[in-house]
Formats: structure tokens, C-alpha cells, sequence
């Protein structure tokens, strides 16, 4: 008797930890499920391949943008994500004061070595991102393509890290 074997190639989590000063991080966190990733240097398209990648340039003065897809994440993790403050009552206080830190940004997949024929985990890092705003629910399709989930888009731009704290 044979046994089925379902290979998951694609995204995974989205995490990101954020940048405390002089070159280290905080702790990593899970944002969400991801949906999708796009990224596009100042210099023009990026392609990457599958496996650990760390997008890094001491000499590059240019940036990259992009957006990263996901499904709805809770108030804590959005908190954390955008330095917002919160209540005695717990609910978020959005103001003109809110400070963003800046973050690492981490995009987990899956995909198939073709050497080896072994699904593993990798991992594309963006050591240094500036955020955007969250959009609005945006819609998406199963793998199927008949049921539809809520999911929120967040844009960044990625900064090379440039002096001697790798700030």
C-alpha cells in the first residue's frame, strides 16, 4: 500500500520583530497568515528563489517596496506592529503622536528542494522596513477558487542597513 504525500508549497506566516536600537531586535512575532508578497527594487524587479534569502547590502543606497497580503490579525499583535497605545479600558488610541517602529520583516514559505525532492521551511528577511497603513479588507480565492476570505493588505519599504550598528 502507497502512501499520499501533500506537498504545501508556498506562504506561510508572516512575522516581524521589531528594531530596538544599536543593532538589535526584539522578540519575533507571528502577525498572521499569509496570503501574498510583492517586491520591487529601485533598481527593478526582484526574482528570488526559493530558500533562505536575506536581502542585504551594505552599499546599496536604493530601497526596495512592496506589499504583504494576510488575513485579519488582532488588535494586540496591530499594536505592537504601529507603536499604538491603549486605554485603561484596553481599547486602541490612535493619535497624531503614534510612533512606528521600524521592524524586521520576515516571510515564511514552504517549497520543494529540487536536489533533494524534500519539502523544507525558508525564510525571506527584510532586516529594516518602514511601514505603511493597513488597507481595508481585501478579497482572495482558495486554493479551489469558490470561497472567498477577508484578508487586509500592509505596504513597506525595505532599507538596506548602512552603518556600523547595522541600523
Amino acid at each position: 500500500m502507497s502512501a499520499t504525500v501533500r506537498l504545501e508549497n508556498g506562504l506561510r506566516k508572516l512575522k516581524m520583530a521589531p528594531i530596538t536600537g544599536e543593532g538589535t531586535y526584539g522578540e519575533i512575532f507571528t502577525v498572521a497568515d499569509m496570503t501574498q508578497i510583492t517586491c520591487e527594487t529601485s533598481e527593478g524587479d526582484v526574482k528570488l528563489a526559493a530558500g533562505n534569502a536575506i536581502i542585504y547590502s551594505k552599499k546599496s543606497k536604493g530601497s526596495t517596496t512592496g506589499t504583504v497580503g494576510f488575513y485579519a490579525t488582532d488588535e494586540d499583535t496591530e499594536a505592537k506592529i504601529f507603536g499604538y497605545k491603549k486605554n485603561t479600558a484596553g481599547n486602541i488610541l490612535y493619535g497624531m503622536k503614534d510612533q512606528k517602529p521600524f521592524m524586521a520583516l520576515i516571510a515564511e514559505f514552504t517549497a520543494v528542494n529540487p536536489a533533494t525532492g524534500v519539502e523544507e521551511d525558508g525564510y525571506l528577511i527584510f532586516p529594516k522596513v518602514s511601514l505603511g497603513e493597513m488597507s481595508q479588507d481585501i478579497s482572495t480565492k482558495n486554493e479551489n477558487g469558490d470561497e472567498t476570505f477577508n484578508a487586509k493588505s500592509l505596504a513597506f519599504t525595505a532599507m538596506a542597513l548602512d552603518n556600523a550598528n547595522k541600523t
